[in-house]
């Protein structure tokens, strides 16, 4: 390793799968010196989940500044920077960027609980957002403006339609996806569930979430026929579910980048989503997805109802998502914009707002 390798620090979340998360920045950079924070934890202490795990990421904290300190001229990168940096124990020497992944509005609101995490905050030569739009929000957060903007990636060729698409029969339901917990808002979920049933009786609507929000959500709808529960896939599974669906339905209570729609995108998924500006630059240019108000279950519902009656509006909205990923948000894409605000910092070159 060269003193002015960057190094990286970062992990894959227990919950995650194999292809997806942020994580997977990690495999296409191997310029870079890569430091996991899973590889010196024990397996069992890995899948207990991410509160077992993060009992551990101190441990890591000193790993890392041990290895930082010896190359002083390198660039550390914390990946995922709100998870890891626990302690704040960064090395005294070098130059820093971290990745900002959750909220601005709610790091302001755990900012107490943070304070590490805003000391590195304070130091760091460049802070990544995932979109742009949340730059001036950021800025206050942080109290400066050293932000760059870089986008979420997505393994493209792995998150892709089949190569035999099944037509959807005349008489066949709508296929509506809601992945994932982070964020969502499970009392938007249910009233546009009551909404869209109420006029549209052949839907289902298929959650894949945690078992305990799964069966809350049975409970809600009284053992609905159209709706149906799934927790505990695996990466196939997964990807088979997302191919034998229609729709992504996204509601949510906030966004930076979302894995749950870049997959569903990149699988050809026309998208239902909660209208949050985070979030529509990563379709922007496509038609035929529908960003509705939080507070307005109805213009879902509706949406819904249009797909369904449309086919080809469906295929055609999904079509475009998929070309929008393959321009713009490939792994191999992201990755290089890293590279270069690694070189920029390590040159010293002032960022400003993103």
């Amino acid at each position: 390793m060269s003193p002015e390798t960057p190094i990286l620090y970062g992990f894959c979340f227990p919950h995650h799968g194999k292809y997806s998360s942020y994580a997977r920045l990690l495999d296409y950079m191997p310029e870079c010196r890569v430091v996991r924070v899973e590889e010196a934890l024990p397996a069992t202490a890995f899948r207990a989940g991410f509160k077992k795990v993060r009992s551990f990421f101190w441990l890591q904290e000193w790993r890392i500044r041990r290895v930082a300190n010896r190359y002083p001229q390198a660039v550390l990168h914390h990946i995922y920077s709100e998870a890891t940096v626990q302690q704040g124990w960064l090395p005294q020497r070098g130059r820093y960027v971290l990745t900002a992944h959750q909220p601005p509005e709610g790091l302001e609101a755990t900012r107490e609980q943070r304070a590490p995490f805003f000391r590195a905050a304070q130091r760091a030569d460049a802070i990544i957002i995932l979109d742009a739009s949340q730059a001036e929000d950021y800025a206050r957060v942080f109290g400066h403006d050293r932000l760059v903007a870089i986008p979420h990636g997505i393994d493209t060729d792995r998150f892709a339609p089949a190569a035999t698409p099944c037509q959807r029969g005349s008489d066949a339901p709508l296929e509506v996806l809601t992945v994932g917990a982070w964020l969502r808002d499970w009392d938007q979920w249910h009233a546009v569930f009551r909404e869209t049933v109420a006029r549209l009786p052949n839907v289902r609507f298929t959650v894949l979430s945690r078992p305990e929000i799964v069966a809350e959500l049975k409970e809600r709808v009284g053992n609905d026929p159209r709706f149906n529960g799934l927790s505990g896939l695996s990466d196939d599974e997964l990807l088979d579910l997302y191919r034998a669906s229609d729709v992504l339905f996204l509601p949510l209570s906030g966004a930076t980048a979302n894995n749950a729609l870049l997959e569903a995108a990149s699988c050809g998924l026309a998208v239902v989503c909660t209208d949050l500006s985070a979030l529509r630059g990563y379709l922007f240019g496509t038609t035929g997805n529908c960003w509705y108000p939080a507070k307005e279950p109805a213009t879902a519902a509706s949406y819904l109802q249009q797909l369904a009656n449309s086919p080809a509006q469906c295929s055609f909205a999904g079509q475009q998502n998929r070309q929008r990923m393959l321009d713009v948000f490939g792994w191999p894409v992201i990755a290089h914009r890293h590279l270069e605000v690694y070189r920029q910092v390590a040159e010293g070159t002032p960022f400003g707002s993103a």
